[in-house]
């Protein structure tokens, strides 16, 4: 008899439901998309805009360096990410990174910085803000390298605006949101080619010695760390770049001949100093305090920076960083980050 109940399997007339599971792949929702803010999309094709015409503008290059012998500055795959000064193009009496207002240097028909010197005021303003940690890292980054290379022909503008913003650094809180704006002082380039210049540099120095001074954060002293590097390989050793900034070398020689390189060497020595002390007082922080140690013994030492430069980096200091190099290296959990430190100290 063919009387199967529904969904049974006896009888021959029967029929079988069939239910198809939701789990399987094809039955699944597609998770939603995330949402696109507008306002951060367009922000993000402005700067991406700017920072190509800026580049052009500066010859980014023919600007760029691969990095020196002391760890300095390296630049982004990215073809028009900024980096050193025009070392090729510059003669003697080149007018380098500055203010546009900052007095001397060669006529605009031979200053391969004259387009970007053209730049109104405003766009430093403008992508400095982009740097604050509320923006998306897509656009602190591309705002980073605006900064920099405006920082070729404002130097003392965008001092000035880092100046203002370690002052108010006093809390927790402060140095959190402060890191961004510490990754973009990365990208400054610092000079001694005229006095304005070379007291901007200073000031800069001494702001940053003066608020190692009260940093507690990690993130912000590796930041501060990282970025002093950078800028003090390219200004102090800038005969190293690939190619050889041969005009910032002598510019360099100058300044550290002069009286003016006492009140540099006494900020240096605060750097360090601060450097020092995390290095010792916290392990987790002691790799990338070690790097910027020997990487300032190493830029202090060399020729171009007598005489003080070598009075500075004394045997006491060159002993007390093997001792730490030794110490961390012993220690498991910090002897991989370490060692490409101690490699390039000892060779």
């Amino acid at each position: 008899g063919g009387g199967g109940g529904s969904g049974g399997s006896g009888g021959g007339g029967g029929k079988t439901n069939v239910t198809l599971s939701t789990r399987m792949p094809f039955a699944a929702k597609p998770p939603p998309l995330p949402a696109v803010d507008a306002t951060d999309t367009v922000a993000f094709f402005l700067l991406d805009c700017l920072r190509r015409v800026l580049a052009a503008a500066a010859d980014v290059e023919a600007l760029r360096g691969k990095g020196s012998g002391l760890g300095g500055y390296s630049p982004a795959a990215d073809a028009t990410s900024p980096g050193s000064r025009d070392h090729a193009r510059r003669p003697m009496g080149h007018l380098g990174p500055g203010g546009a207002l900052e007095s001397g240097g060669m006529s605009s028909a031979g200053d391969a910085l004259a387009p970007l010197r053209g730049a109104p005021d405003g766009l430093l303003a403008f992508c400095y803000g982009r740097l604050h940690v509320g923006q998306p890292a897509p656009i602190q980054r591309l705002a980073c390298e605006c900064v920099g290379i405006l920082s070729l022909v404002r130097l003392s503008p965008f001092v000035g605006m880092l100046i203002a913003g370690l002052s108010k650094v006093s809390s927790d809180r402060d140095e959190r949101e402060w890191v961004s704006y510490q990754r973009g002082a990365r990208h400054i380039h610092l000079s001694t080619h005229s006095a304005e210049q070379a007291g901007a540099s200073m000031r800069y120095l001494k702001a940053v010695a003066a608020a190692m001074g009260r940093t507690s954060r990690g993130v912000l002293r590796l930041e501060m760390c990282r970025s002093l590097s950078e800028s003090l390989s390219r200004l102090m050793a800038p005969e190293l770049l690939v190619p050889p900034d041969e005009t910032g070398a002598s510019e360099w020689r100058e300044y550290c001949s002069s009286g003016s390189a006492v009140e540099w060497w006494s900020a240096f020595s605060a750097v360090y100093s601060h450097a020092a002390r995390w290095a010792q007082r916290k392990a987790a922080h002691a790799p990338f305090c070690l790097d910027l140690m020997a990487r300032m013994l190493a830029l202090a030492s060399r020729d171009g920076s007598a005489p003080g430069g070598p009075a500075f980096a004394s045997s006491k200091l060159h002993s007390q960083l093997l001792l730490l190099l030794a110490a961390a290296l012993r220690r498991e959990t910090a002897r991989q980050a370490v060692l490409p430190t101690a490699a390039f100290y000892v060779g």
